[in-house]
């Protein structure tokens, strides 16, 4: 998905489209990896915000990657 917001490096808009994917809001489908792509370029662009929820969501996605190691 293509919104100019993000795509112009508008830290908010790329923080808000990542929780949006990060939560399956507004019709879109629940992506971790989207929603991490996302708050990286805001949390490149130093919004401490972005950090914290990057934070968050790799720490999801590690866990998730250890789960199906184990199986």
């Amino acid at each position: 998905m293509t919104m100019p917001a993000v795509d112009q490096g508008f830290v908010g808009g790329q923080v808000n489209l990542g929780v949006f994917y990060m939560e399956g809001r507004g019709g879109l489908p629940k992506d971790q990896r989207e929603a991490a792509r996302l708050f990286k370029l805001a949390a490149d662009q130093g919004f401490a915000q972005a950090k914290d929820l990057l934070s968050i969501i790799e720490l999801g996605l590690r866990q998730e990657e250890e789960e199906q190691a184990r199986q």
